[in-house]
């Protein structure tokens, strides 16, 4: 899941019903408030991201980027390669304390999921 602190990154934010909350690292759960979409300068656009004011960052699902065809890698350092446009590269960051801190992320508007590979029709 994308997830935010900051309502104002949000565009078209609707709430979400009362009692949807996640577990932070500490154990707590924090809840979440609502569900928008953030895009910035026109670069980024990252879509079903949740509005949780407890969160102290932004949270990036590497997960859901795998689903927009791009590719992580963590080590030392963090890259971010869109396999659509040959590899190139779209993100990059650092580890800090254990924890990825993205320096940039060029995600652009409109980028959707690819669709799930279909099961063979049964004859």
């Amino acid at each position: 899941m994308h997830a935010t602190p900051r309502y104002y990154l949000l565009k078209d934010m609707v709430a979400v019903p009362p009692g949807q909350s996640v577990r932070a690292a500490n154990g707590k759960n924090i809840p979440i408030r609502g569900l928008g979409r953030v895009s910035l300068e026109n670069f980024i656009t990252l879509e079903d991201v949740d509005y949780i004011p407890g969160l102290t960052a932004n949270i990036v699902s590497v997960s859901k980027l795998a689903e927009l065809d791009y590719e992580v890698i963590m080590g030392a350092e963090c890259f971010v390669r869109d396999n659509t446009a040959g590899g190139a590269l779209v993100g990059r960051g650092r580890r800090v304390n254990g924890v990825y801190v993205l320096d940039y992320l060029l995600v652009p508007p409109g980028r959707v999921a690819a669709a799930a590979p279909q099961e063979p029709a049964a004859n």
